[in-house]
């Protein structure tokens, strides 16, 4: 090959390893963090699913939708495949960095005893959202790349 050829063939290598990575451009140096909190569904629990949806409709509407350090949750559980039990719970913050998990939790906190103001009604109202799961969970920690998703 002569040297004119192989420098077109570097110039359209470089041209197509390039054009992708523009998709990932952010529109500000900080990417919003996002956790991912897995859990168990409970086969044994006693209760129904409708139930379940309705004590996080209730949480939602009243603590978590008034947090601004969250931009976006949602919930799903396993629909089809090897497992059965997975649940997740998929937060998207305002905001990049490990701190802001901190904040969101100090403002859900805060958000919650405001909502249910007696300690013995924030107890009985966990316990009836946590039946529904088994004990531990594990937690992943992302960074959002907006332009993918947007």
């Amino acid at each position: 090959m002569n040297k004119t050829t192989i420098r077109v063939i570097i110039s359209v290598l470089v041209i197509l390893l390039f054009i992708p990575c523009t998709g990932y451009a952010q529109d500000n140096e900080e990417p919003n963090t996002v956790l991912i909190f897995k859990q168990a569904l409970d086969p044994n629990a006693v209760g129904t699913p409708a139930e379940a949806d309705s004590l996080f409709a209730l949480f939602d509407k009243n603590v978590t939708k008034k947090n601004k350090y969250v931009k976006m949750l949602i919930r799903v559980s396993h629909y089809y495949g090897s497992d059965s039990q997975d649940a997740l719970t998929i937060i998207e913050f305002n905001g990049s960095g490990l701190d802001i998990i901190d904040k969101s939790r100090e403002e859900q906190s805060r958000l919650f005893k405001e909502w249910k103001k007696d300690e013995e009604d924030r107890k009985a109202f966990n316990e009836a959202l946590n039946k529904y799961f088994k004990s531990g969970h594990s937690d992943e920690i992302y960074q959002l790349f907006t332009k993918v998703t947007n």
